[in-house]
């Protein structure tokens, strides 16, 4: 699979979460994963999880999935709140 664009998400074969943000100020390139499938403690639900590249995350994480327009504007939403601030 090709890598997406900027500022589309991918959900994961776990029911995660996966978007590309090059807007985030050093770190070009890199996926983030959002913690919301159903596998996470109450406690880390929603956070997230370690930035990887492209390869990385089709290799360790797929199949995936184009994820909908919402969960991916709310996954964008949550990386820029946590990494830029």
């Amino acid at each position: 699979m090709k890598e997406p664009p900027n500022h589309t998400g991918q959900v994961d074969q776990c029911g995660d979460c996966w978007v590309r943000d090059d807007d985030v100020p050093g770190r070009y390139g890199n996926w983030w994963q959002v913690l919301d499938g159903p596998g996470w403690d109450e406690q880390v639900r929603g956070g997230l999880g370690t930035p990887r590249r492209w390869f990385e995350v089709e290799e360790d994480f797929g199949p995936l999935v184009e994820a909908s327009p919402e969960r991916t504007a709310a996954a964008l939403e949550l990386v820029r709140a946590a990494v830029v601030s």
